[in-house]
C-alpha cells in the first residue's frame, strides 16, 4: 500500500531516499524475492510505478484518496483471480526495516493457518506489546476489506474477527518502525546504517 499522502511528513516520503535508495524500494525489493506468491502496489503517486516495474510488480495507480480506497483496490486485484489466493499479506510503503526473513516466517505460518488473520507483534522501542503491519487476512473476509467504512484500517476487521487473530512475534522493535515523521525517517536511517535490512 502505497497511497498516504504524507500529510505528517511534509514532502512525499516514499521516494525520500533512505541510505542511497527510495524509501518504498526496501519493500518492493524484499516482497519481489517470493517470485510464487503475486504482487500488486496500490498507489496516487505517479512516481512509484517506474520503481515497482523495475522489480516485475504491477501498479494500481489511483486518484482516490482514503485507505479504505487502496485497500479495496487491492483486495479486488486479487479477488478477479480465476483461483484467489487464500490469504492476502497487505504491507505498508514507509515501513522499511521489515526482515525478509520475517516477511518469509508469515507467510509459512499462515499456510498451516490459512483461516486465520495473521499480524506482527513484538516489544516495542518502550519495551511495551505492540502490533504492525504486515497483516495476512484469509479469503472469509475479503468482502469486508472491500466495504470499509470511509478512512477504515484492516484493523476494523481485526478487532471484528478477534476471535480468528494471531500473531507473529519478533525482537527486533526496529521492523516496527514506519516513517511518519522527519524524526521517525531519521530514526529509520541510523537503523538502516547499523544493519542490514
Amino acid at each position: 500500500m502505497a497511497s498516504g499522502q504524507s500529510l505528517r511528513f511534509g514532502e512525499n516520503k516514499l521516494i525520500k531516499p533512505l541510505c542511497g535508495r527510495p524509501l518504498i524500494e526496501y519493500i518492493i525489493e524484499k516482497i519481489s524475492s517470493f517470485s510464487e506468491v503475486p504482487a500488486v502496489v496500490v498507489t496516487r503517486w505517479p512516481a512509484i510505478p517506474p520503481i515497482a516495474e523495475r522489480y516485475g510488480i504491477p501498479v494500481i495507480l489511483h486518484e482516490y484518496p482514503l485507505v479504505n480506497d487502496t485497500i479495496r483496490l487491492g483486495t479486488e486485484y486479487f479477488m478477479q483471480y480465476k483461483k484467489p489466493p487464500l490469504g492476502i499479506m497487505y504491507c505498508v510503503a514507509d515501513q522499511p526495516l521489515i526482515r525478509l526473513s520475517t516477511l518469509r516466517e508469515l507467510f509459512e505460518k499462515f499456510a498451516g493457518h490459512p483461516d486465520s488473520i495473521l499480524r506482527l507483534g513484538g516489544p516495542g522501542k518502550d519495551g511495551k506489546e505492540r502490533f504492525s503491519n504486515p497483516v495476512i487476512f484469509p479469503q472469509s473476509v475479503y468482502d469486508e476489506l472491500c466495504t470499509l467504512p470511509q478512512g477504515k484500517t484492516g484493523k476494523f476487521v481485526i478487532q471484528k474477527h478477534s476471535e480468528i487473530v494471531e500473531t507473529l512475534r519478533t525482537g527486533d522493535y526496529a521492523e516496527f518502525l514506519d516513517a511518519d515523521t522527519e524524526q521517525e525517517f531519521a530514526e529509520i536511517e541510523q537503523n538502516c546504517r547499523l544493519q542490514q535490512y
